[in-house]
């Protein structure tokens, strides 16, 4: 789930939770912190250089579409907000969880097993 976008994998992640009948489990995994942002505890800090480096990151997008050469595209690392997670899985009904954590390369993920 790290590589979708984040509104999208909210979305998605009701929709499974919708087909989960009582007793399911479920097993979900993604990445919510950077490690290089331990100052901030894993978030990036909303700065005038990350305002910039988003800007940025459209116009290259977007020249890149006007181009007649295609690179390879970028690999997303979303970082997702674990509290709107677990209030929807709050929310759905679910009764048990078990979390184990990952690392990818300073991308703090985590694997999240439920049972409704």
């Amino acid at each position: 789930m790290q590589h979708i976008p984040v509104k999208r994998v909210r979305n998605i992640f009701e929709q499974l939770l919708k087909l989960l009948t009582t007793g399911g489990i479920g097993v979900i995994h993604l990445t919510y912190a950077k490690k290089k942002f331990e100052k901030s505890y894993g978030a990036m800090p909303n700065t005038i250089i990350r305002q910039l480096r988003n800007a940025f990151k459209m116009v290259k997008q977007f020249l890149g579409e006007l181009l007649p050469f295609q690179k390879d595209p970028e690999m997303q690392m979303n970082m997702h907000n674990l509290n709107h997670l677990l209030f929807l899985l709050q929310n759905a009904g679910v009764q048990k969880f078990y979390t184990e954590f990952t690392d990818h390369g300073g991308n703090f993920g985590i694997v999240l097993y439920f049972q409704k």
